[in-house]
């Protein structure tokens, strides 16, 4: 995936790395490199590499205007490394989802999803008319602030046998609300 700073003239959001930067992941590693100036998809120096683990990666997204009038936003990813300053970059290429997957992927099953655990007040399980080619059930968490999560179906594998152990949750809601192929929400278990 190729990136560049934030914003065109913010180079301090690149937190230190060069005006244009590959970066990759490996099946454990992320991967910054220099990228050559004439040939931005040409690398001319490692810059660093990180355990997947230990890099928190997050999408951001900022506003895009024509001075007052608005026309959208823009994609960013800041990265936030274990030795170094953080930086948001703006990504291309078509590896950017690729590499969002590889974060995901490389998490312990708990921080994957930002679960809190100690705090969860209801979890449920929502169904949408968006299938077959389209994730369409999803795990919602409700804390006790009041915020929720969802979680596809498919990135919860480790999530359902650990929910199956709260006391009281409600198996056979969960295996008829899989079946339902509609817009609907059935709760499985509540504090």
């Amino acid at each position: 995936m190729g990136a560049q700073p934030g914003v065109r003239g913010r180079g301090d959001w690149a937190g230190g790395l060069p005006e244009w930067t590959l970066i990759g992941a490996g099946g454990t590693r992320l991967f910054v490199i220099a990228a050559h100036r004439a040939r931005p998809d040409k690398g001319t120096e490692l810059i660093g590499r990180w355990p997947l683990t230990q890099v928190h990666v997050t999408e951001e997204s900022y506003p895009l205007k024509a001075g007052p009038v608005p026309l959208g936003a823009w994609r960013a990813i800041r990265f936030e490394f274990p030795d170094r300053e953080p930086a948001v970059l703006q990504p291309f290429g078509r590896e950017v989802d690729d590499l969002l997957q590889a974060h995901r992927v490389a998490q312990p099953a708990d921080s994957q999803h930002g679960l809190r655990w100690e705090a969860l007040a209801e979890a449920a399980l929502m169904t949408t008319s968006r299938g077959p080619f389209e994730e369409d059930v999803f795990f919602v968490l409700t804390y006790d602030d009041g915020s929720n999560g969802a979680v596809p179906l498919g990135e919860g594998a480790e999530l359902l046998p650990r929910l199956q152990q709260l006391p009281g949750f409600d198996n056979e809601t969960s295996i008829r609300a899989m079946g339902i192929t509609e817009e609907g929400i059935s709760s499985l278990w509540r504090r």
